[in-house]
């Protein structure tokens, strides 16, 4: 080998040596976001295929062409949306209060706020924070020079600790820089991240009701999801001190709330709305992405897929059919997995479960339900008609820990805590009904659990979106087994 090329070998693999010690220890100086590509968005197939590269923004705010030559979108407008873009608007607008993203699923709305989150949070003045601004389009003085630390923290909520534990902290851990140190990292509890610089971002959750909020003074906060009108108010006080931005990242899932009278209907000044969109991603699958959402209703399909405002209201499963999903003495293979899931509360509340393994249909076979009833009695009852059955798993509601435990300690009773996201669980369930391909839903129910039919008759929803809370403890039951069986969560 002649010297030139012996050097030549050397530098590139000196280079690629760096590029895996960069993307080991501070792996956010290579993070990218994206923008959208052309490609056949909608699938209509009387569109062109397009060239599948990268758009380039227009003149107007949400327009996008295409720059390729020969292709046959070559400089068609489309509006389209950019998880890039959208963080560079955040970022570089002056005098912003507040802005929401009306994010879709998969559009990586969650991964933008950390990515915002850790930039905030150590400042400019690092190189791999310059490295990820310059890489995005984003000017270096779109935030501080130095970190945030002491009280002036960015906060990061979730709508319950779990999420965060679930969702924000592992994302974190992810792009944190080497040498990050965690406070409370696996607590049920409000955490703190430090970077090396002294940057902190606080680990916070909307459970953790308004009061957790007041006194602080963040340099900016991000409510990943819908969280109460009044957790926002109270940030939005701790930030006029800091001249902060409030960050919102969230799906519309509870129907015309406030967050759509504050951002769309009637902003006041300062107050800034976009969407972004997993049909726009290009690291996502749009037929897949599609027809994951295909058994949904109009109003929640245009949610999820497009991250639309609707009226949420009326019941909650419109396809529930006493035809198609009630069967008369279910037959439950003995090789069947089996499951249980339980909801405390003055009024108790406990279902059956098994899984065909050849339909992939899941059978929910017995219920109990009791009124006023001490725990330990509700336990052996449970117990006596369990008989020798054997469970891969028992959920129960996270909320009540001491109930747990004494399960365990009391009755032998293990149980897993279950996944408290309302809205996610009424989609798993809402997937389970739907016709599959086969022609049969993917969750049936005994004529004889009496009490969650009659649940599942009247499961509504409020004027506001909420969902009514006056009789629906075997259907929290049905929505803790099958959003679980959905996520296959093993803790």
């Amino acid at each position: 080998m002649q010297a030139a090329d012996l050097r030549q070998t050397v530098r590139a693999a000196q280079a690629a040596i760096e590029l895996q010690r960069i993307q080991r220890d501070y792996p956010m100086a290579l993070a990218r976001l994206w923008r959208p590509h052309c490609t056949r968005w909608n699938l209509d197939p009387d569109r062109p295929r397009g060239c599948g590269r990268e758009l380039a923004p227009a003149a107007d705010r949400g327009v996008y062409v295409c720059r390729t030559p020969g292709c046959a979108m070559e400089g068609k407008p489309k509006r389209r949306t950019s998880q890039r873009d959208t963080a560079r608007e955040i970022l570089t607008t002056r005098h912003l209060v507040a802005y929401m993203v009306g994010g879709a699923n998969r559009a990586g709305k969650s991964e933008l706020a950390i990515l915002l989150a850790l930039a905030l949070a150590a400042g400019s003045g690092e190189w791999w924070v310059q490295a990820f601004l310059e890489a995005n389009g984003i000017p270096l003085d779109a935030i501080p020079a130095e970190p945030a630390t002491g009280p002036n923290a960015v906060i990061v909520s979730a709508l319950t600790f779990n999420d965060s534990k679930e969702y924000h902290r592992p994302k974190l851990d992810r792009w944190a820089p080497k040498g990050s140190r965690w406070r409370n990292r696996n607590a049920e509890n409000q955490a703190e991240l430090t970077l090396p610089n002294g940057g902190r971002i606080v680990c916070k959750a909307e459970a953790q009701g308004r009061k957790a909020f007041q006194g602080t003074s963040p340099r900016a906060a991000i409510l990943d999801e819908e969280h109460s009108e009044e957790v926002f108010e109270e940030v939005s006080r701790g930030l006029a001190e800091t001249d902060g931005p409030c960050i919102l990242s969230m799906t519309p899932l509870m129907g015309l709330t406030w967050t759509y009278q504050r951002f769309l209907a009637e902003p006041p000044p300062g107050h800034l709305h976009s969407r972004i969109l997993g049909l726009d991603n290009p690291h996502v699958r749009s037929r897949g992405l599609l027809a994951r959402f295909s058994h949904l209703t109009p109003e929640r399909r245009d949610a999820r897929l497009y991250g639309k405002y609707a009226a949420a209201k009326g019941l909650i499963y419109p396809s529930f059919s006493d035809a198609v999903h009630v069967v008369r003495s279910p037959r439950i293979g003995n090789d069947w997995r089996r499951f249980r899931s339980i909801d405390f509360g003055y009024w108790f509340g406990c279902l059956w479960g098994a899984l065909d393994p050849d339909r992939d249909q899941l059978v929910i076979y017995r219920e109990l339900k009791t009124q006023d009833v001490n725990l330990s009695t509700n336990a052996r009852t449970i117990q006596s008609l369990s008989g020798v059955e054997r469970y891969d798993w028992t959920l129960a509601d996270p909320a009540d820990k001491d109930a747990r435990n004494t399960l365990q300690r009391d009755h032998d009773m293990p149980t897993y805590k279950a996944l408290k996201d309302v809205e996610a669980g009424i989609d798993a369930v809402l997937e389970r009904l739907a016709i599959c391909q086969q022609g049969y839903p993917r969750l049936v129910i005994s004529a004889d659990c009496v009490e969650l039919l009659k649940e599942l008759r009247t499961y509504r929803r409020k004027d506001d979106g909420t969902v009514r809370k006056d009789s629906d403890h075997l259907a929290d039951c049905l929505r803790y087994m099958v959003y679980f069986l959905s996520r296959e969560v093993r803790w």
